[in-house]
């Protein structure tokens, strides 16, 4: 058994290769076994169509076909007050609850289909209590039907908390639940994006929102590193976690606040590998990975300010620049336009990157960045997206390494960078909203600030989406990274190694047991050092990984 160079990774192993594979097929038939006994749980309705330009002619169907064979069926709407609408129907002895946020742009609004939401709730009451099987307060189907008037009770007791159990996100996955004060029914719903998306206000005093969202993945990676200008060739596997645990906010209808904790180094890093803690299983760290306010005073306008996620868009939401586990800290713009066929936006944003304490000097490394982007789609669902990007790196040059020694393949000189990093990015992607979607996507980047090793361009594939149970993805991507290219930190810390003067191809498959459980394989094959009067170092990366997520 052998371990790999630090500057490659900050992996060690623990197991050989035959025990690991004995884990992860264990824990395989695990998920298979479980799988097995809930296939009978999925949900039936199906969002058919919508549509409306206000509260008062929205008109929504809803596909039961899997329900109890009939076809498409109009949605009685409930209520429908600032664009926020609940209709129901009724199949398998079950109320179907259809909720949706609409967005309203010169006095017309537009419902998208993939922003409704549905839940369901036993028919043997009046009242609806959510049936799924989330954690939260809630109330199961079994217990209804065996007691109803313990039911009705805990109906009751449920309103008068104000207490809610709503259906999955999609994303990392996560369940809201709204609190009000001795309020008798409660207006709100899941994120139609990611958990920091806005959640809809309960629209009464002292009311407010809140969404907890967590995930857990445990990978088995196999890594093989050849070395030719030392004379080395290692290979070794290990086992590695990761765990989040989040809570969004929102006090105020236009105001969101969030904050999550992550296991890992921080920075592009939220794993930790099985025996790094050694001497008696010592506990592994857990640090504030995102703490950040969004103030949305207008429909088409943000501020958001503190720790937060990538607050710019990338196409194929690729990692060439930026990797996806990391965070911002500082203060990001938004401003947005949505049509039924049309949107655009444009985001700037000041991060700082490091904190100078010498008053006598501008000597602060920070970064500026701007981006507008958008996307067009035609009644055939073919959507055209692009994205233009400028991030500026200011205070780099000269600067030692912003983390320890490493440069991330970045030039550098006497122990500090040798240039700056002013960096262009410029996009486009084509998806066909077909039975499975499918996108292609082309994204190139430059340096402004070097002529030589200053480019870096990646192209990729995916088809099929993670949803529901039972549902596949596919995708490819190659990339190369030059040099200069951009700040190497930053980077995917996958491929080829991560930082920067590499090239890779990755090829990944997913598929969700539920939509709660899933599993993903990816292999990364590149090589690093691939500039003028390098010698090539060529990496192969296998995960394998099993994701659990509430």
């Amino acid at each position: 058994m052998t371990f790999i160079n630090p500057a490659i990774s900050d992996h060690q192993t623990s197991k050989t290769e035959p025990e690991i594979f004995q884990i992860w097929f264990s824990l395989l038939v695990l998920v298979v076994f479980y799988t097995s006994l809930s296939q009978g749980t999925d949900r039936c309705a199906k969002i058919d169509s919508v549509s409306g330009n206000s509260c008062g002619d929205i008109v929504v169907k809803v596909d039961l076909s899997k329900c109890n064979g009939s076809a498409s069926q109009l949605v009685k709407i409930d209520t429908c007050e600032n664009n926020f609408f609940t209709g129901s129907v009724i199949a398998d002895n079950q109320v179907i609850t259809i909720s949706g946020k609409g967005t309203s742009w010169g006095g017309k609004t537009s419902w998208q289909e993939e922003d409704l939401k549905i839940s369901y709730s036993s028919s043997r009451t009046e009242k609806a209590i959510s049936k799924s099987s989330d954690s939260g307060p809630s109330v199961s189907k079994s217990r209804i039907e065996d007691d109803e008037s313990k039911t009705e009770n805990t109906v009751s007791m449920a309103e008068e908390k104000g207490y809610l159990t709503l259906p999955k996100m999609e994303g990392d996955g996560a369940f809201l639940v709204a609190e009000s004060t001795g309020a008798s029914s409660v207006q709100t719903k899941p994120s139609a994006d990611k958990a920091t998306a806005p959640i809809p206000s309960t629209e009464k005093k002292n009311d407010f929102s809140y969404l907890f969202s967590g995930d857990i993945r445990q990978r088995y990676e196999s890594l093989f590193v050849q070395d030719p200008g030392a004379g080395k060739s290692d290979k070794y596997d290990q086992l590695r976690l990761r765990a989040r645990l989040g809570v969004v906010a929102q006090p105020a209808s236009n105001t969101l606040v969030e904050f999550r904790l992550a296991t890992g180094s921080g920075g592009t890093a939220t794993n930790q590998t099985y025996g790094e803690t050694i001497k008696g299983f010592r506990n592994y760290d857990f640090k504030l990975d995102r703490a950040y306010g969004k103030l949305s005073p207008f429909e088409f306008g943000y501020l958001t300010v503190g720790r937060m996620a990538n607050p710019f868009s990338t196409v194929g939401d690729n990692d060439m620049v930026f990797d996806a586990d990391l965070n911002f800290d500082g203060t990001a713009i938004g401003l947005e336009y949505k049509s039924d066929k049309l949107k655009g936006y444009m985001r700037v944003g000041q991060f700082v990157l490091e904190e100078s304490k010498d008053s006598q000097t501008n000597s602060d490394v920070k970064m500026g960045s701007i981006q507008v982007g958008g996307a067009w789609s035609s009644a055939s669902g073919i959507t055209v997206g692009a994205i233009a990007s400028q991030h500026q790196f200011g205070g780099v040059k000269d600067h030692a390494a912003l983390v320890t020694s490493d440069f991330g393949g970045n030039s550098n000189a006497s122990s500090k960078y040798s240039n700056n990093y002013n960096v262009s990015s410029y996009g486009i992607s084509l998806a066909y909203d077909w039975k499975f979607p499918i996108t292609v996507y082309y994204d190139s980047v430059k340096n402004a600030e070097v002529s030589d090793e200053n480019t870096a361009a990646i192209y990729g594939l995916k088809i099929g989406k993670l949803k529901a149970a039972g549902d596949w993805s596919l995708s490819a991507d190659s990339r190369e990274v030059r040099k200069d290219a951009t700040l190497g930190i930053f980077t995917d810390g996958q491929s080829y190694g991560g930082g920067t003067n590499g090239r890779n191809l990755r090829i990944r498959g997913a598929y969700n047991f539920s939509k709660f459980i899933s599993i993903t394989i990816s292999r990364f094959t590149g090589q690093k050092n691939i500039g003028s009067g390098d010698t090539p170092s060529p990496r192969d990366r296998l995960q394998a990984d099993l994701n659990i997520k509430f």
